[in-house]
């Protein structure tokens, strides 16, 4: 695979998330988002593990939200950062897409 030298964001290289997503690509996806980057409109599709997906879902009556929680968990994990460079289109819940927002 070609590597490019450009980076975009905090840590986030063009290679990477292309890497990422022909890796993920290959296999159906269960639980995960997909989305394109914003830098680049590249398609992103991201496997999301467990935990973070139960984070991802997580909402209380009060409204109380552990998204950032989840994002920060992907970005330490893959290197991908979610918040402000990745558009959200879909939600892969139990490999069913369900329209984000």
């Amino acid at each position: 695979m070609h590597v490019e030298e450009s980076r975009l964001g905090k840590d986030l290289t063009v290679s990477l998330i292309k890497w990422y997503t022909m890796y993920i690509m290959e296999k159906e996806m269960n639980n995960g988002i997909i989305g394109t980057h914003l830098a680049t409109n590249q398609p992103v599709e991201l496997e999301l593990t467990p935990q973070e997906m139960e984070l991802g879902l997580y909402k209380t009556v009060t409204g109380e939200e552990k998204w950032n929680t989840m994002c920060d968990m992907v970005l330490a994990r893959t290197g991908i950062e979610i918040i402000g460079q990745i558009e959200i289109d879909y939600m892969v819940v139990d490999g069913y897409k369900h329209v984000f927002h």
